[in-house]
């Protein structure tokens, strides 16, 4: 059992060398490490496309060699971080794929609906991207020959102008995204920065389906990306529910039935706590924390036998099986630190708080093949996992002891200021 390959954007990868300016881009900056630190741990490979711009990739190869350094990377590009290498032909491909997902996703919003969700303060891009420029192609003509020849160019081209494209190869699409450039004011309109998140996610998620070839590849977006996604994820979901309500009650009784099923599976909405981040960092022995000394962290913990067995446990058990595990783990933690810090317990407070979320990253997929094993054999399972639960309690512990706490050599967004600034390029 593995955790699968991902997909993650540059813009993770910038987070350790990108400059912080203030202590909130600071907290920020510390879940995007944090979240990047778990892509790096859980994937068997991470995958970094090819298809962006020259001082892109310059700041992303910076970072890569540190991670080289630590064995993550390998100069063969056969290590745990690999660029994908795409042809033109599956970058055409990809656009195609994800104008078709695209213009089903935004069927039912609207540009005030896209300003809503906007995020424009966080780093959504990565360093080196290329200003947006959706508005020179509001007067192109769906179809003509001058879209055609822009779509050509934006092909071939990279960053941010493959999916620039995705409106002019695909009819509706272009109706909608025409009414969305009308009303903006300017590049700098939050609905066009939301346009080109959303654009990038389904372009990403096309691309990491052309790497699914022997396994599949799930696509990771950055954090400040995944925000924004999630924040237009849910206007798009209440926008279609509103639609479905107003349908319920014009509808048959049988046809009643049928949207009501739809209505309850409107997705949750939360991030989950980086705990397997905060656990890497927090075990970075010597000071002052650097990339190089996270890097060996993450490289260490990948190979830690209890840390394998952990993650195998995790992507096999029932969400009550971990649940249950973190629950026990909760109270053992606090029975053997007795009266623990208040920030320890509100840590502690906010975990259990989200133990309804899954323990591991929600990119974590596990398919369990049911076809021709009994009931008595699934019975045997569960059972056989519940007997070792309790050195899976341990472990927890272990974690929570790691994450919460405090070190004596600085605060955790003391050591995330401290990797930044040895990432720093000259």
């Amino acid at each position: 059992m593995t955790g699968g390959e991902v997909l993650v954007d540059h813009t993770s990868l910038h987070s350790f060398v990108r400059p912080v300016g203030s202590p909130s881009q600071l907290t920020f900056r510390a879940r995007e490490i944090l979240q990047t630190t778990e892509a790096l741990l859980f994937g068997d490979v991470v995958w970094l496309c090819d298809s962006v711009t020259d001082a892109t990739m310059d700041v992303t190869m910076h970072v890569y060699e540190r991670f080289r350094a630590a064995g993550l990377a390998t100069s063969r590009g056969d290590g745990v971080i690999r660029i994908a290498r795409f042809a033109r032909g599956e970058i055409e491909a990809a656009c195609l794929d994800a104008a078709g997902a695209l213009c089903d996703y935004v069927e039912h919003l609207t540009p005030s609906d896209l300003r809503s969700a906007s995020s424009v303060h966080h780093p959504v891009r990565p360093i080196g991207a290329q200003e947006l420029a959706y508005l020179r192609t509001l007067n192109i003509p769906y179809g003509s020959e001058q879209a055609s020849t822009y779509v050509e160019d934006a092909i071939s081209g990279k960053g941010w102008l493959p999916s620039s494209c995705l409106h002019l190869l695909q009819a509706d699409l272009n109706a909608w995204m025409a009414v969305v450039m009308k009303d903006a004011v300017g590049e700098a309109d939050p609905a066009l920065s939301s346009y080109n998140t959303i654009s990038r996610w389904k372009f990403n998620e096309a691309l990491a389906s052309r790497l699914s070839v022997t396994k599949p590849v799930t696509y990771v977006p950055a954090y400040g990306r995944s925000i924004e996604v999630d924040a237009i994820h849910a206007v798009a979901w209440d926008r279609r529910l509103s639609v479905l309500r107003a349908a319920l009650q014009q509808a048959t009784l049988g046809q009643r039935l049928r949207l009501r099923d739809l209505l309850e599976v409107a997705p949750a909405r939360s991030m989950g706590m980086p705990l397997f981040g905060i656990w890497v960092i927090r075990g970075i022995s010597d000071s002052p924390c650097t990339l190089e000394r996270l890097a060996d962290a993450i490289a260490r913990a990948r190979e830690d036998p209890r840390f394998v067995r952990f993650k195998h446990w995790l992507l096999e058990a029932s969400d009550d099986d971990v649940r249950g595990a973190a629950d026990d783990a909760v109270q053992e933690f606090a029975r053997t630190h007795g009266r623990m810090p208040v920030r320890v317990e509100q840590a502690v407070s906010k975990w259990k708080a989200v133990l309804e979320l899954p323990v591991i990253p929600g990119y974590l997929k596990v398919k369990r093949e049911d076809a021709g094993t009994t009931s008595t054999m699934r019975e045997k399972a569960t059972f056989f996992r519940r007997l070792t639960m309790p050195r899976h309690v341990t472990a927890l512990v272990g974690l929570f002891e790691g994450a919460f706490v405090p070190r004596r050599d600085g605060s955790l967004l003391e050591c995330v200021q401290q990797i930044i600034a040895s990432a720093s390029r000259p």
